[in-house]
């Protein structure tokens, strides 16, 4: 075909013979800059209706420092490509999650007196560090709580009782436990289990209650007598808390029932695997008399999963009006993508004694 020929067939094609066109710049400027509002849009809508409708909730479950990160990352790019507003542009919005990150989501200091000498809230705890948390002296009434997500041991369960069993708790709540799971280590303990969620505790374990069962939520409750309880003091309410993790179910309405749940059977301990973060509408603020142990002692990352980079603050530890904390750590592990908890906690004014 001969070079005129060539040419002809190019023309009756439509295509440009030279560069883009002159509003295609501008179009792929825009389409750019619409990535980084579309996804602080989505961020704010979350943190202004929380879980209170179910599109609300993905956005508030979209996490803080996340958002901080892919709008930096996006800022840095395009300045490293020279395109200076746009970067400039994607860093200020990166400016509301990390502020919210830093200044909202997690406390950094303590500031109870008595929290500034006891709390111990830290990415992890050594074996010979595990043996330094004693606990503080003061008789039958203090009492050391540990919940933790074993990922259905599938890292090890007798790995995980390893590090379990050093922390010397009262009380060890367990959620997403393997039915199968060997508790032969944990002599003089009670064990009372329902639901992959299981109670191993030294003490008396009686008058266990299936309350919920649903697609979405699952709770029972349990009296604990710990040995050596005060004579005549009534016995440690107990409740365990299991949420589903599948996105497709509205969070709130479980949550809803759930509140209802604390204010009838008042409840000294709720705790488990929530699936909803700290700052939930039906979390924050709780039911009259109940506080989250990481507000009253927490000082640093609260974000629980999923290790090894937690970016969600989704496993809860609750306490009630009769127990008192005392200290309050958030310990990690590589043989779970959650983090656990632990709560040394003493009975209150409230109580009587």
């Amino acid at each position: 075909m001969s070079d005129r020929a060539s040419l002809r067939n190019l023309l009756a094609s439509g295509l440009p013979l030279v560069g883009p066109a002159p509003m295609a710049k501008p179009i792929r400027m825009f389409a750019l800059s619409l990535l980084p509002a579309l996804l602080s849009i989505a961020w704010a809508i979350g943190q202004v209706w929380r879980d209170k409708y179910w599109l609300t909730g993905l956005c508030f479950y979209a996490p803080s420092p996340v958002v901080a990160a892919l709008l930096a990352l996006g800022g840095l790019t395009a300045w490293w490509l020279k395109r200076r507003s746009l970067a400039c542009y994607a860093l200020l919005l990166a400016c509301a999650p990390l502020t919210s990150v830093l200044l909202f989501e997690h406390r950094w200091f303590a500031t109870d007196h008595t929290a500034a000498t006891l709390v111990e809230s830290r990415a992890s705890l050594t074996s010979k560090e595990r043996g330094l948390v004693a606990p503080q002296v003061i008789g039958s009434r203090t009492l050391r709580v540990v919940h933790w997500n074993v990922m259905w041991g599938k890292r090890g369960w007798s790995r995980e009782v390893d590090e379990l069993l050093p922390l010397q708790a009262e009380l060890y709540a367990l959620s997403e436990i393997d039915p199968s799971a060997d508790y032969s280590r944990f002599e003089g303990y009670s064990v009372l289990g329902d639901m992959a969620m299981v109670i191993v505790a030294r003490g008396t374990l009686t008058g266990q209650q299936r309350r919920l069962n649903k697609s979405d939520i699952r709770t029972w409750v349990v009296d604990w007598s710990p040995p050596s309880w005060p004579e005549g003091e009534p016995p440690v309410r107990v409740m365990m808390v299991d949420l589903t993790a599948m996105l497709q179910f509205h969070r709130d309405p479980p949550l809803a029932l759930l509140r209802r749940e604390i204010a009838e059977l008042r409840p000294d301990l709720v705790l488990g695997d929530f699936n909803a973060p700290r700052q939930s509408r039906r979390l924050a603020p709780l039911p009259a008399g109940y506080r989250h142990a990481y507000d009253v002692l927490g000082a640093g990352w609260s974000a629980t999963w999923p290790w090894p980079l937690p970016v969600l603050a989704i496993d809860q530890l609750i306490t009630g009006q009769r127990l008192t904390p005392l200290r309050y750590a958030i310990q990690s592990s590589g043989l779970s993508d959650h983090r656990r908890q632990f709560l040394e906690v003493t009975l209150g004014a409230e109580s009587g004694l």
